[in-house]
This record gives C-alpha cells, sequence and structure tokens, in this order.
C-alpha cells in the first residue's frame, strides 16, 4: 500500500530528482508517496511484457521500450512523476530520437501497470486517468489474480483481454500483439 509523507512545503520535479530513497516512491501532486515494493510474480509478468515490447520496437525501430519504474512526469504545479511498469514512446518524440538520462518530459504511446496484491483499485483507476489526461494514448492494468489486462484508452469505452483474446492496437503498435493465455502462462 503506498504511504504518502506529508512535507511542510510542496516538492517540485527538480526538488524530487536530487533526492534519494530506499524504498520505491513516486512524486504525487507535490508529495512524495512511499510505494510497496511488489513480489516476484509481478516481476515476472514485468519481465515477459517488457520483453515483448523490447522485441516489437525494436523489429519496428520506431519505438522504445522502456522498463524498471522509468521515471515520466505527468504534471507540474504541483508536480507529479509516475513510474509505469512499463512504458512505449515512439522515438520521434524523444530529444535526438534517443532514450534519455533522466526523466520522460513528454508523454509515452503505453503506460503499463502490473497490479500487485496490495494495490487499491480507486488509486490504481486515478493514476491511468492521470496518464490519461497527461497525453498517454493507451494504459494496460494487467491484473494477474484475474489473469485479464484491462484496456484503457481516452477515446474509447475501457475494454477487457483475457484467455485466447489478442493484446493488439494496430493503431498504437503496428504489427504487436499477444494473447492474454501467452501472457499469464505459467503465472
Amino acid at each position: 500500500m503506498a504511504t504518502a509523507f506529508t512535507p511542510t512545503k510542496l516538492i517540485t520535479v527538480d526538488e524530487f530528482q536530487n533526492l534519494e530513497f530506499d524504498e520505491p516512491v513516486e512524486l504525487v501532486r507535490g508529495e512524495i508517496v512511499e510505494m510497496t515494493r511488489p513480489g516476484a510474480r509481478h516481476g515476472k509478468l514485468c519481465l515477459r511484457i517488457g520483453s515483448a515490447l523490447e522485441t516489437w520496437s525494436t523489429q519496428s525501430g520506431r519505438y522504445e521500450a522502456i522498463g524498471n519504474d522509468s521515471g515520466v512526469i505527468t504534471s507540474r504545479h504541483p508536480d507529479t512523476v509516475r513510474g509505469p511498469d512499463v512504458l512505449v514512446i515512439r522515438k520521434e518524440k524523444l530529444p535526438d530520437q534517443k532514450v534519455p538520462v533522466g526523466w520522460l518530459t513528454v508523454p509515452p504511446d503505453l503506460c503499463v501497470e502490473v497490479l500487485s496484491p496490495h494495490d487499491q483499485w480507486p488509486l490504481v483507476l486515478d493514476k491511468t486517468a492521470e496518464y490519461l489526461a497527461a497525453g498517454v494514448v493507451e494504459v494496460w492494468l494487467v491484473d494477474p489474480d484475474e489473469q485479464a489486462v484491462h484496456v484503457y484508452r481516452a477515446d474509447m469505452a475501457p475494454r477487457i483481454v483475457r484467455g485466447n483474446d489478442l493484446l493488439a492496437t494496430e493503431t498504437l503498435l503496428p504489427g504487436f500483439s499477444i494473447s492474454s493465455s501467452q501472457l499469464f502462462a505459467g503465472i
């Protein structure tokens, strides 16, 4: 479960990037929020999704797949820095078409969040809405308990992918697909 530290003043992105933490944290509307370290199942799913998206993005040559809670600035004043488990961004959106050393200042095309047992749906849906409001085109909420992927876009109703359904979006990720059953095999 995430725990918020209430500072005497709101923290900015610049201040946040100079702080060091022992546990994973995010900056949410100027407040530092400690995240619970996820378990092995979470890590396995992140690796599987990240590997599939990395293989696809390398073959496409036009996208970058990035993982490991890399920071994305989703809002300013007050500032928010989120760390999606996996993200995909078109190279043309990146400075010099290269992955920056620091946090992304432009919205990715796709953010993937793998749910952990301690995650609370209202907070996860708030984060999803935040990603979409920041300009992320699509958000995947991967639910290992339900063995389903909840797909959210600002321009359409949410959909759920499960079983042999394909997780594919030709307009967003041309040529990428993976079935829900492949994604959750052995999980």
